[in-house]
Formats: C-alpha cells, structure tokens, sequence
C-alpha cells in the first residue's frame, strides 16, 4: 500500500526532526546556563567553553563517535553545575 509507504516515511522524517529540535534547543540551554554562570562568577568565565573544547579536541583525538562527542561535550559543559545549585534531576535530563 503506497498510502501507508508514505505515511511511513513521513512519521520517520518528522521524528528525525523533532530529534534535531530537541537536541538544539538542549544545547542552546545548556550553552545559556553557562553563559549565566560567567556572569555570576567572573573568576570562571569562559571556564566552561575550555573544558568542553579540550574534551572535544581529545575524544576526536580518540576517535569517538560524533554522537558521543555530542553528549561528552555537554557533560565537559556542565562540570561545573554544582556552582549553578540546580537539582540533580534538572541536569539528567538535559543530559539524556
């Protein structure tokens, strides 16, 4: 049935692009965290952005998956959390 194909095929696209929505809009908060942390704490800033691209720079180094860098990068990113005195539970799930 060509109908249920297409039907098919348009379910996949839409869930690859709710996927890249979800994905943005996690890293645009995450990134506005730390940008909000710098501007707290002016002894840190920038901190952030250096640990996460030394930690880019060695797991390309290693040879990880682009995917997994992603996820390295955004932990790198909130290594310094307990400064932001968010709950646990908030952080899982942007890391998730």
């Amino acid at each position: 049935m060509p109908e249920l194909d297409d039907l098919a095929r348009r379910v996949q696209e839409l869930e690859a692009e709710n996927h890249l929505v979800k994905t943005t809009l996690t890293n645009v908060t995450v990134e506005g965290l730390g940008d909000a942390l710098d501007l707290k704490d002016s002894a840190t800033t920038g901190h952030s952005k250096r640990v996460t691209a030394f930690a880019i720079g060695i797991a390309r180094a290693l040879g990880m998956p682009r995917e997994k860098i992603a996820v390295l990068a955004r932990g790198a990113f909130l290594q310094t959390s307990a400064k932001w005195q968010f709950p646990i539970r908030f952080l899982k799930n942007l890391l998730s």
